[in-house]
């Protein structure tokens, strides 16, 4: 009891600590490179099977309610959220995600809001604060590991888009490699300019980085860097996408998201997504991978950890997704004959 209330207080003072951002010309916000972690702009949401609407991680001295917080860390696999560039913890499409994980009573999952550092219309920012956003991340998640005692290999950090590279800078940061990190199609613009491997995702931030890619072509990345990358619909635009526009822009955006609600079947469907071994998206392009029905995968969050390479594969164009093994050799294995 006394070291809960003394942790409480000791990280409800951190939180009072002033947070220097500065709004440019253009109104968006700058974070200073003279920031420290915890900021007030950045905060966690903790839900669980009891609690689905969630609770604010506490950032003042009530200890009865810190305490259930930290009964709930400690009692199932803590998967963590990281929405992208324009989004909230309350608008996000990773929601759909934590809504599946609640549904089968899979994990708790833990969201960060880093809104305030990441609006629309203000993209070069959102990049430069994503690193501090990664950093505190990073700090928050040694707290959770060596203070709350939350086991290390319960955690699971998953990043959608910027998110994503996010999750990186987090994963670059901690006192331990995390156990595994899972890139919801990682953004590509800016962060390819960074020219530094510390503020995007790769294989070396965390024991495991799985990644999976929609769009790879415009907004993410087409090497996504990590130890396995699944390429759903072979990394061309998203079926169905084209239904919605004729927008190249817009389909584009729609594949990007499309990452979201693949990952979020996958973890309460029966019905697999089945992928196939290819060396690469380029040897996939060249029409020098065959597909070998007696070795596939299945993509998404039940995925074999440990498994390496790039991964092709085929959906439905609309939910639900996955199509399974036949479904796999009706479809995967013809596009690959007719490519």
């Amino acid at each position: 009891m006394l070291r809960i209330t003394l942790l409480a207080v000791l990280f409800s003072l951190a939180f009072c600590q002033t947070s220097p951002t500065r709004i440019n010309e253009d109104g968006c916000p700058e974070v200073l490179s003279s920031s420290q972690c915890p900021r007030k702009d950045i905060t966690f949401w903790l839900y669980t099977i009891t609690n689905k609407d969630g609770v604010k991680f506490p950032s003042g001295n009530n200890t009865e309610d810190y305490e259930k917080f930290y009964s709930s860390l400690i009692s199932r696999k803590l998967v963590v959220l990281i929405h992208g560039y324009g989004e909230n913890v309350n608008n996000s499409k990773t929601n759909i995600i934590k809504e599946k994980l609640l549904e089968i009573q899979q994990a708790n999952v833990l969201s960060m809001d880093y809104s305030s550092l990441a609006p629309r219309g203000c993209y070069i920012e959102a990049v430069k604060n994503s690193r501090v956003v990664g950093r505190c991340l990073a700090q928050f998640i040694d707290f959770l590991i060596h203070y709350i005692k939350v086991p290390r290999s319960n955690v699971h950090v998953i990043g959608f888009s910027l998110g994503a590279q996010i999750a990186g800078v987090a994963g670059h940061f901690v006192a331990n490699k995390l156990k595994r990190i899972t890139g919801l199609d990682p953004s590509k613009n800016l962060i390819l300019t960074a020219n530094n491997d510390t503020f995007r995702l790769d294989r070396s931030d965390a024991e495991y980085v799985d990644i999976i890619s929609t769009d790879p072509f415009q907004r993410g990345i087409m090497d996504g860097g990590g130890h396995l990358t699944f390429y759903p619909n072979f990394g061309i635009y998203q079926p169905g996408c084209f239904n919605a526009s004729e927008n190249s822009n817009e389909i584009s955006l729609c594949s990007h998201k499309r990452v979201t609600e693949l990952y979020a079947e996958s973890i309460v469907s029966l019905t697999p997504f089945y992928a196939y071994l290819c060396q690469s998206l380029q040897q996939y392009d060249s029409f020098r991978c065959v597909p070998d029905v007696l070795r596939l995968k299945t993509m998404g969050y039940f995925v074999e950890v440990g498994l390496e390479g790039s991964y092709f594969g085929s959906t439905n164009s609309q939910s639900p997704y996955a199509r399974g093994f036949f479904g796999f050799l009706r479809s995967g294995i013809a596009s690959a004959e007719s490519s």
